[in-house]
């Protein structure tokens, strides 16, 4: 598997919703430390329009510690990628834990959010 840096292919003040269309579209898993990504709508909605797979990090994580812990779920974030359709996020926890954050009540207020803007509930 390998790994792209935002900043190589992005200037550092990009936009999440200005990447991860590009994410979505080469099939790129998103690995990040913003946990803001799940709340904002534009952020949730190119997620989930884009098709795109996130893992989210501990925000409070070193250069360091963040490769170590990476490496130690590599495996079961593989097997996530491969098995889950996208789109889906994942909180990755300082033990090791994955935990799914795109649960069925999570979709639901997405889908409100999105007819509260007037758009389609549903992305196909």
């Amino acid at each position: 598997m390998d790994a792209i840096g935002l900043d190589e292919r992005y200037p550092q003040n990009a936009l999440d919703e200005e990447w991860l269309p590009a994410a979505g579209t080469n099939g790129w898993i998103v690995l990040s430390k913003d946990h803001e990504i799940r709340r904002n709508f534009l952020e949730i909605d190119a997620i989930m329009v884009h098709r795109v797979g996130c893992f989210l990090l501990p925000r409070n994580l070193k250069k360091e510690e963040m490769v170590t812990l990476a490496l130690s779920v590599l495996k079961r974030m593989e097997n996530i990628s491969r098995s889950r359709a996208v789109p889906f996020i994942y909180v990755v926890h300082r033990a090791g834990r994955l935990e799914r954050r795109d649960t069925e009540e999570w979709l639901r207020r997405w889908r409100e959010d999105r007819e509260a803007r007037g758009l389609p509930p549903i992305i196909r």
